[in-house]
């Protein structure tokens, strides 16, 4: 056993050699994931990279559905499988030592409540990646005090991140209002939440919903590039005018 545990201890090394300073900034042995669908699916592979994650809570009911193929990693072989369990097998495929626990219920509080499905104690982050909106944040604040919400939601091409979702709504009740969807906008979505996971603790991250095209990213990241290019004054310039502007009312981007 011991010779086993050592080989494994130098293969997790050897995997993780390029990552040691990539996620300095994170905080979080359990994270929680509400619904892996489109964006919740990438999520949890995404995280399956992190090398301090070290249990993941996979939550929702559904089963894999063909139409689910064109935005996901789901393959044929998980159609009319739990999307749990599927997104369950392939992180294990690559990761062993990531305690995975695959929970096909709904979110409410009974499951809560349920101790054999869920440890809130032990849940620093929750990611909610569900396609319609939940007044539900109270039940994790009230039995989760300590833990992190995030939320991230596409719409077609509309993307939204809120870092304080509990006191912002940002999607309203129905789900899509856009049929048309593709992986593009569901992996700029979990890139982008996972991103903001990894530097929620620094002092320039702004907690609020910021909602945004994905077909004007680049542009935005040209923009971006420009005001890093300016003076520091002239940043500065700007950094207090689009802090002044939106204290009291957080901005949509790209309306």
């Amino acid at each position: 056993m011991t010779g086993s545990i050592l080989n494994y201890n130098i293969l997790k090394q050897i995997q993780f050699q390029r990552e040691n300073n990539m996620s300095r900034n994170w905080y979080y042995g359990t994270v929680a994931i509400l619904g892996v669908g489109g964006i919740g699916s990438h999520v949890a592979m995404i995280l399956s990279s992190v090398k301090e994650l070290t249990n993941l809570y996979l939550i929702d009911p559904d089963k894999v559905e063909l139409s689910n193929l064109g935005r996901t990693d789901f393959n044929y072989y998980h159609i009319d499988k739990l999307k749990v369990e599927s997104i369950a097998e392939m992180i294990i495929s690559k990761r062993l030592d990531i305690n995975v626990i695959p929970i096909p219920k709904l979110f409410n509080r009974e499951l809560l409540d349920d101790k054999q499905y869920l440890n809130m104690d032990r849940i620093d982050l929750w990611i909610d990646c569900r396609d319609d909106y939940y007044a539900d944040y109270d039940i994790i604040r009230e039995l989760s005090p300590y833990s992190q919400i995030l939320r991230s939601a596409y719409n077609g091409h509309s993307i939204t991140i809120d870092m304080n979702p509990e006191i912002h709504p940002v999607w309203g009740q129905g789900g899509y209002t856009e049929v048309m969807s593709n992986s593009s906008s569901a992996r700029t979505a979990a890139l982008l939440v996972v991103y903001a996971a990894i530097n929620l603790n620094a002092s320039n991250i702004i907690k609020r919903p910021i909602t945004f095209n994905s077909l004007d990213i680049l542009d935005m990241l040209a923009l971006s590039q420009d005001i890093m290019c300016m003076d520091l004054e002239d940043r500065k310039k700007i950094r207090d005018i689009y802090y002044n502007k939106y204290h009291d009312e957080p901005p949509l981007l790209g309306e």
